[in-house]
């Protein structure tokens, strides 16, 4: 827990590459004024550990669920069943991880 497992940097590459194809589609969806296909195509949006930790201290864990966002990052940054830990328990890990 609290840090991402080593994996190929291609295969990272590979998954950057495909986030920013998406971020490109939902600013097209977003000028034609598809807010449904906007909606869509975020969830398909893998955010990272801290994001998903800010969301969850802002709006609460139940609306992290109802989002349907990717949660694989902070589930491997902070483990299984994260959402129903503390804040302050997730906020010491994330602590940890960056100053050891």
């Amino acid at each position: 827990m609290g840090r991402l497992s080593e994996r190929p940097l291609d295969e990272l590459e590979r998954e950057d590459e495909e986030q920013v194809e998406i971020l490109c589609m939902i600013q097209d969806a977003r000028d034609r004024g598809d807010e449904q296909e906007m909606l869509r195509l975020q969830k398909r949006l893998k955010p990272t550990a801290e994001t998903l930790l800010s969301a969850k201290m802002r709006a609460g864990a139940d609306w992290v669920r109802e989002q349907g966002y990717d949660t694989c990052y902070a589930d491997a940054f902070f483990g299984p069943g994260w959402l129903e830990r503390s804040n302050e328990e997730l906020l010491a890990i994330l602590d940890k991880a960056r100053f050891g």
